[in-house]
């Protein structure tokens, strides 16, 4: 195995795996990537990350998931994952110098429970942040990074949007979003 940074700074071609989590209201769950992220800090996201060497690309976006959602470990995500074409067929954009990845994406819709549960995590992570100054918010980010070793800390907010609002975002071309801490920043 590598590290991960390694094929972005070598340009090397990898494999990832992404989901769009979908829910019943018909909008969907996206990140807002942490400010220390090498790539697109701020910037919105899908849930997703490298395929692992002997992974398939469903084991890797449900182990995406899980981390990135702040699930329990050991978790069984009991919703129905929706492919959205062949596995890796999808390329990086000409654009993207960066990446050089071929992509499998899926939508997952989770259960009730299930998204009620997400909720509960997302509103933890709100919680936390409205209690806190900027800098300490990012520090305990920054320490959730290091004690995990997994996706939870590279969430800086999640945001429920329609993919109208997405689009809108996308013609912005940034994200306005009036993030509020405990200090008043």
């Amino acid at each position: 195995l590598i590290a991960r940074w390694i094929p972005h700074t070598y340009r090397l071609r990898h494999h990832t795996s992404g989901a769009l989590i979908r829910t019943p209201e018909g909008k969907y769950l996206f990140q807002v990537r942490v400010h220390n992220m090498k790539v697109y800090p701020f910037g919105l996201a899908a849930y997703g990350g490298h395929v692992l060497s002997g992974m398939t690309y469903e084991e890797a976006i449900r182990e995406e998931l899980l981390q990135e959602l702040g699930l329990e470990e050991g978790h069984e995500l009991k919703g129905r994952f929706l492919k959205l074409g062949p596995h890796g067929s999808f390329e990086s954009p000409a654009w993207d110098h960066k990446n050089v990845e071929r992509r499998s994406w899926d939508i997952y819709e989770p259960p009730a429970d299930e998204l009620k549960k997400i909720r509960e995590i997302i509103g933890s992570l709100e919680q936390y942040r409205l209690e806190h100054s900027r800098a300490e918010y990012e520090a305990w980010l920054v320490q959730q990074q290091g004690e995990s070793q997994s996706g939870f800390g590279e969430v800086y907010q999640v945001l429920e949007l329609s993919l109208d609002e997405v689009l809108e975002i996308n013609r912005n071309g940034y994200i306005d979003i009036p993030y509020r801490f405990a200090n008043g920043e």
